[in-house]
């Protein structure tokens, strides 16, 4: 009884096995496809100093990946080393150069903004000032209820394109907005209410042209949420 139970074991091992290797085999051609040949693209040349404060790495062909040693957006990378047929696919991703953007964001929530529940009337002035520092050196910033009264949005960064989402709603409200680095160019932008009831929530959204184009996206979309607590039901 224990060898026939032992050999059963054994033979669902083996299937196991057999469908992992099969799994993987269709997982990297699917990457491949995806990801196109990479086997000559540069590899990517280490910054003098890490991207400021968080960093959305891009492959060449537009797509997600995991960190790797970045470049700024325009700059020359090193010439790629020789990736031999072994390494894989997982070589020739790590090989791929990447196209950082820094991002800052941050919800001050609407008791600053409004001088509401303990907040001073200096609350709103003190936090618009410490965003344009804590945004200094970043391509994109975000801010969700630092406005006017509930639903406009301030003047984030003096200078940068800015993409408001007021979301009007009664006595009450949201706010979301996007700001854009100088060197980036907004094409097509809108926002305002996630919701129609008490629920409701802004979003800003943005259509913007980097200052360099990445491989196969010339356009990036760029979207800030605050998220209602229940469904989103408008926004499309």
């Amino acid at each position: 009884g224990w060898v026939r139970r032992g050999s059963r074991a054994s033979a669902a091992r083996q299937q196991a096995l057999v469908a992992m290797r099969g799994f993987a085999v269709v997982a990297a051609a699917l990457a491949a496809v995806a990801l196109g040949d990479l086997s000559g693209s540069p590899a990517p040349q280490a910054p003098a100093a890490a991207p400021a404060v968080g960093s959305a790495p891009l492959l060449r062909g537009g797509a997600a990946a995991r960190p790797q040693p970045p470049v700024a957006i325009g700059s020359a990378p090193a010439t790629a080393p020789e990736v031999a047929p072994a390494a894989g696919l997982a070589a020739q991703v790590a090989a791929a150069a990447a196209a950082p953007v820094s991002v800052f964001f941050w919800n001050v929530h609407w008791q600053c903004s409004n001088a509401a529940r303990g907040s001073s009337g200096a609350c709103k002035a003190l936090a618009t000032q410490r965003f344009r520092e804590l945004a200094q050196g970043v391509d994109i910033a975000a801010a969700i209820e630092l406005s006017h009264g509930m639903s406009q949005p301030v003047e984030l960064i003096p200078g940068w394109a800015q993409v408001n989402g007021p979301c009007a709603r009664g006595h009450g409200g949201d706010s979301a907005a996007l700001a854009f680095g100088p060197s980036w160019r907004v094409e097509a932008s809108g926002g305002g209410c996630l919701r129609g009831d008490w629920d409701t929530r802004a979003f800003a959204v943005a259509r913007v042209a980097p200052p360099v184009p990445v491989q196969g996206c010339p356009s990036l979309c760029v979207v800030a949420i605050h998220a209602p607590h229940t469904w989103i039901t408008r926004g499309h």
